[in-house]
């Protein structure tokens, strides 16, 4: 409701009280109606987008997410969030996307978040360590408090067999946050 009144265009509340969302009871998912979908702005498109992408089982509504943020875009083309969401959902669902990585890095090349999607491209889905490592110094650059950045950094450099930047990164990403290698 904050939001509506702030910028009256937005009508996620309208939508939740059409039953565009429909809360189930318990830990069970929220329901996403879809029926009047095409009638969403491209900023509600958007957010239903991100409402879907935090259900269980992403996996199996991937496609949805893809969808929303998809239809977000054509009726928005320059709306970099959803770029970034679009990039990541298709990375989620292993499909490769180096060239949309590229365009939003590009797009905005001093926002981290669109280097950190294209060095993981680069590593992980073509093997492009070099490229991998030179995306996640941007990002390091740019986000030096993030330890993600640097353990994915540490790991593309091990992989290189550059052991000693390896260790660097490693011992900086624990510097920033103790706990960081309990979860791997």
């Amino acid at each position: 409701e904050n939001a509506e009144n702030i910028n009256p265009g937005f009508k996620g509340i309208q939508y939740l009280r059409s039953k565009t969302l429909k809360k189930n009871t318990g830990n069970e998912e929220i329901g996403i109606l879809l029926d009047n979908w095409e009638t969403l702005s491209s900023r509600e498109a958007y957010i239903l987008g991100l409402l879907v992408c935090q259900q269980p089982d992403i996996s199996e509504k991937g496609q949805k997410c893809l969808s929303l943020f998809e239809m977000c875009l054509k009726k928005e083309p320059g709306f970099y969030p959803a770029m970034l969401a679009r990039i990541f959902f298709k990375n989620i669902m292993s499909q490769k996307s180096l060239d949309e990585c590229l365009t939003v890095s590009n797009l905005k090349p001093n926002v981290a978040f669109g280097h950190i999607l294209l060095g993981e491209s680069y590593g992980t889905y073509f093997g492009q360590f070099e490229k991998a490592i030179i995306d996640y110094k941007i990002s390091v650059e740019l986000q030096p408090w993030n330890y993600l950045c640097y353990l994915r950094l540490g790991f593309f450099y091990e992989r290189t067999g550059d052991i000693d930047n390896a260790e660097k990164c490693y011992l900086k990403a624990q510097e920033l946050d103790v706990s960081c290698f309990t979860n791997l």
